[in-house]
């Protein structure tokens, strides 16, 4: 466990999540880190991160009267390879709820039908 001020590495001025682009019918709502849980009866209530985060995925419906760019690529039968999204990659990737309460089995990819809501949790090293 590492002090206050004390770092493993110096922080980066910048930050890259995703090393590819997203398919253009599918939009990241959010990707946000994990924390322990809060211990109330201790004197000092802190958040600690863990190394952990929460992916929301939304797939868009997508038919003919869709005005899209010729140049944008549509998700191939709706599954993504969300290990290959990373530039820093999951060591495990579960399905959970959309609360973040209820982790699934752990997965490779991610089915998405049109309009589709979907966590997943990322489990980093």
């Amino acid at each position: 466990m590492h002090s206050r001020g004390e770092s493993k590495k110096p922080l980066s001025s910048s930050f890259e999540a995703l090393q590819q682009d997203l398919p253009c019918d599918l939009h990241m709502v959010t990707l946000r880190t994990s924390s322990a849980p809060t211990e109330y009866a201790l004197s000092a209530q802190t958040t600690r991160p863990t190394s952990s985060a929460a992916l929301i995925l939304h797939r868009l419906g997508v038919d003919c009267r869709s005005k899209l760019n010729s140049t944008c690529s549509l998700t191939p039968s709706g599954t993504v390879n969300v290990n290959a999204l990373f530039a820093d990659q999951p060591k495990a990737i579960h399905t959970s709820s959309l609360t973040m309460l209820y982790d699934g089995p752990e997965i490779k990819e991610l089915r998405l039908e049109p309009m589709d809501l979907k966590t997943v949790k990322l489990v980093f090293p």
